[in-house]
């Protein structure tokens, strides 16, 4: 098997780097300051955003040229996290005044950050501290401790955040109890007394960037095993189909989840609609979207997929419809359109498919109330395609697994 291709950014340690390295990856960490692992041979001294897509070529800081051809099969990026996180939240205010300053370089991390959230990669990895509300971050995966992961080598607790795409969430391995918070000595130390006494006194900032030792070595095992698996035996499609689902009840969303998964959808996104039956709190959302990632990953390894299908934050019509660009075709299914069928239109893509390239492919239901007329020539303005499901008006956990059904069936390779 081809060594498959980790970018590790923002990583200066290379602990992570060296993890994957040791399992026989062709792993390269990136940073703008020097590598303090020990391994030049492996560490880009650079800018990373050019790299974060693949398709690059660059030179190590031994002075060896490389060249990427096509996509990083693993990003795994440790971006700055002074502005956003919850820590930090404190100093935007100056009594009550915003620290505008400090907010406007908030908004500039938040941009770098989400450079990789949407890099052009299968499987990403983010870590972050728990983020501050102020900038409005994507939901996390999870949050884990160091004190999980072969935890008698830092029995420690410093709770850091997973943003994850197609990897399965980090399982504990050798867990202990942790004896102390992670933190440099100092004024913290100070005020929260004697079990957080920190652990070193110089290069703070870099001391608590970096990833604790059992933390790399999990990652590697369990996300290396996982892509490698993935690489010997690839059962995915190369036609990508997302599902936009007007949000249906509880019940009703998990099954479509559940089999939408085993029919082999690429991902879903959840869609507040003007007929919704459902109202989601914005303090329940990350709650159901960990749900929904859990049921997604469990179908995911019952039925054999080599990816765990992303189900993305809840959105609203007009972010929807903003995003429609970045897909190939995008499909409405409208009870009242009578003209146009799925198999029309499946057979158009058919004429201008590449078995060797992928193709993006939306699909858009509504909820149990069905889309207003005002929704549909929103969406068929900014690109959407009604169609007909056939004579019958099918129940909204039905429409997904019909037309993946016959999308699979008619385009697969």
């Amino acid at each position: 098997m081809i060594k498959p291709k980790l970018l590790v950014c923002c990583e200066e340690s290379q602990r992570v780097c060296v993890a994957f390295r040791e399992r026989g990856w062709e792993a390269y960490s990136c940073d703008i300051e020097p590598c303090s692992g020990g391994h030049p041979e492996w560490h880009i001294q650079q800018d990373v955003l050019p790299l974060i897509n693949g398709d690059c070529e660059f030179d190590t800081v031994d002075g060896e040229h490389h060249v990427i051809e096509g996509e990083w099969d693993l990003l795994i990026c440790h971006p700055p996290c002074t502005y956003l996180s919850n820590a930090g939240a404190r100093h935007l205010w100056k009594g009550h005044v915003l620290n505008q300053e400090r907010y406007e370089k908030g908004l500039k991390a938040k941009e770098f950050f989400m450079n990789f959230i949407n890099a052009k990669c299968e499987h990403i990895v983010v870590e972050n501290p728990v983020p501050s509300k102020v900038y409005e971050l994507p939901p996390y995966s999870q949050a884990i401790q160091p004190y999980d992961y072969y935890g008698e080598q830092h029995p420690y607790s410093k709770k850091t955040c997973l943003w994850e795409k197609n990897v399965p969430l980090l399982q504990s391995v050798e867990p202990v109890k942790p004896i102390a918070t992670w933190c440099p000595s100092g004024s913290y130390s100070h005020k929260h007394g004697e079990k957080h006494r920190g652990m070193f006194t110089t290069d703070r900032a870099k001391n608590r960037a970096k990833t604790f030792e059992g933390v790399a070595r999990a990652m590697a095992e369990q996300w290396g095993d996982f892509i490698e698996k993935e690489l010997e035996n690839n059962s995915e499609s190369n036609i990508q189909v997302t599902i936009m689902q007007g949000l249906p009840k509880t019940d009703k969303m998990e099954l479509i989840i559940q089999k939408s998964v085993e029919l082999g959808v690429y991902d879903i996104i959840p869609i507040e609609m003007k007929r919704c039956v459902v109202k989601v709190n914005e303090k329940d959302k990350q709650k159901k979207l960990q749900r929904w990632q859990k049921i997604s990953e469990v179908a995911a390894k019952q039925c054999g997929r080599n990816i765990i299908p992303k189900i993305k934050p809840i959105l609203n019509l007009k972010n929807i419809c903003n995003m429609l660009k970045e897909y190939d075709i995008v499909l409405l299914a409208y009870e009242k359109e009578e003209k146009i069928t799925i198999k029309q239109e499946l057979n158009n893509i058919k004429e201008n498919l590449n078995n060797n390239s992928k193709f993006k492919i939306a699909v858009i239901i509504g909820p149990e109330g069905g889309i207003s007329t005002e929704e549909v020539e929103l969406l068929q303005k900014n690109g959407a395609k009604s169609i007909t499901l056939g004579k019958r008006i099918l129940r909204t956990e039905t429409v997904a697994l019909n037309v993946l059904s016959v999308i699979m069936y008619e385009l697969e390779n």
